[in-house]
Order: structure tokens, then sequence, then C-alpha cells
């Protein structure tokens, strides 16, 4: 695939290195040289920029090692109910739902987390503060590119 073998040109770079907000996922970092092209964006990106680590936990494409240097350089997470359990089992973070997400921000230092919970809408942490949306009922056609449903929703 094409992401498993990102080779930033220059001006990708520079851009980077002007950039307000860089958001960027695990699932691409699944093998060299991609994994080290999105580390060397992030470190072109300004100390002020916003990092969005959006986690995408699928089959054996993550490891240990690459959530923890993720979170590092992150300063948001974005992730959901189905992987939250997974990251805080990874990562030996205990507690209901708002202790893990708590946890996450206080351990790597993150400005927020976002937690989609499906059809029970996401939470917002941010700063000690908590924010709750719900949902609006819709049709689902196809959820491919939605990211990773809490559960099936085709046959």
């Amino acid at each position: 695939m094409a992401w498993d073998r990102l080779q930033p040109k220059k001006v990708v770079l520079k851009a980077a290195a002007q950039a307000d907000v860089i958001c960027f996922g695990s699932l691409v970092q699944r093998e060299e040289p991609s994994r080290s092209a999105i580390y060397r964006l992030l470190g072109q990106s300004p100390s002020a920029a916003i990092r969005i680590l959006d986690v995408n936990l699928r089959q054996n494409y993550y490891s240990r090692e690459v959530i923890e240097t993720s979170l590092r350089l992150a300063n948001v997470l974005k992730l959901n109910d189905a992987e939250l359990p997974l990251l805080a089992a990874m990562l030996g973070l205990r507690g209901n739902v708002e202790k893990q997400v708590a946890a996450f921000a206080g351990r790597f230092d993150l400005q927020a987390v976002a937690l989609s919970c499906g059809p029970r809408g996401s939470l917002l942490y941010q700063m000690g503060r908590w924010s709750e949306c719900g949902t609006r009922s819709v049709c689902v056609k196809d959820t491919v590119g939605a990211g990773m449903p809490s559960r099936r929703l085709w046959p």
C-alpha cells in the first residue's frame, strides 16, 4: 500500500514546519519507512501546533512501542470506546472510562482526549473538564472509512 512507503518531500516538511494542526494515526505507522516519516513530520511542527493522534487499532498492526511513542508526540488523543479498554490494558490504566481517559491525559500531558462512543455519542476531556455530546439517528449505509465500529452493523 502507498501509505506503507511514505517519504516526505521537502515541500511537505516545510508545510509541517508552519502547520497549526497535524493529525496522524497509528495504522500508517505499521511499517517503515512510514513510521519514521510521521515522526519526522511531527518533529518539524512548531511546538505550539496541535498534534492529534487518531488511534486505529486494527488486527495486529500496532504495538505498545508505536502507541507510547505516538502518545508522547501528540497533545490530543482521539479514540473510540472499543479501543479504550485495549489501550488501558496495554498501559496498565485502571478504573472506569472517565478515570482511564483522565489517566491518558495526565500520563502523556495531553491537552484533550476525545472518545467516540458510537450510538451513545462522544465525550471530550480537556484540562479536568468534561463535555458530552449525544448522537442523532442515522441510517448507516456503509462504515468503510468510518473507523472501528463498537458493534457489527452488517449481517
